[in-house]
């Protein structure tokens, strides 16, 4: 019984640690539309974008919904999740300010 047992764990330990690994190694994973959504309306992101409790739910997450399918870099999308403000990078910016009338547009919408 105690072979199985530790057959069992390997099967399972093995592949885990495996998977932590390369994923350590890769960089950033992107957030999903949701998790940035939940993350804007109260999180770290909410601090770091200085968004006001006042925005409406739908907007936030269509902001969140065009930040996700953008051509920003995972590593910003995940920074901003954890509250960091510290991923500047050029092309990030650049992505940003294409943005800002598709942000506008989510918060008119939702405001009409």
């Amino acid at each position: 019984m105690k072979t199985n047992t530790r057959r069992l764990a390997r099967v399972i330990v093995v592949p885990a640690v495996c998977a932590l690994a390369l994923s350590a190694c890769g960089g950033a994973e992107r957030p999903t539309a949701d998790e940035l959504s939940e993350s804007l309306k109260g999180g770290k992101a909410a601090e770091v974008l200085k968004l006001p409790s006042s925005v409406p739910e739908p907007a936030v997450d269509c902001i969140a919904e065009t930040l996700v399918d953008s051509d920003i870099s995972d590593e910003a999308l995940a920074n901003l999740m954890e509250g960091k403000d510290n991923t500047r990078e050029e092309k990030d910016e650049d992505v940003i300010e294409g943005l800002s009338d598709d942000i506008q547009k989510c918060v008119t919408d939702a405001i009409k």
